[in-house]
């Protein structure tokens, strides 16, 4: 069934006559998901086709969502090759924060 203008979650504005968005999207991904094995399916012809961009976006595509996106390369060396320090903190934890000599949030 194509998805059709008026339908229930197509309505906009209001967000489908007062529904959150959190059930809009619950009912977006419930919708969507009767296609899954058929996208799958689809990705799975066009990966064993001999298109080559076809192929390749295919495949990028299928291994992408099965092992998940290859992991990138961060630098965080400055230009003057000294290393910079990052720290992962709760935001919640930085409300309050105070900063040292070196512009550095510390939490407190």
């Amino acid at each position: 069934m194509p998805f059709q203008k008026g339908h229930k979650l197509a309505k906009g504005g209001d967000h489908g006559g007062g529904r959150k968005p959190d059930k809009i999207i619950r009912d977006i991904r419930e919708y969507a998901s009767q296609y899954r094995e058929e996208a799958i399916d689809r990705l799975a012809y066009w990966m064993r086709t001999d298109n080559p961009k076809a192929s390749v976006a295919a495949s990028n595509f299928l291994l992408n969502r099965s092992d998940g996106m290859p992991a990138q390369a961060l630098n965080l060396g400055n230009n003057d090759g000294s290393q910079i320090i990052l720290k992962v903190v709760n935001y919640s934890d930085l409300k309050s924060a105070q900063t040292n000599g070196n512009n550095t949030a510390i939490p407190v």
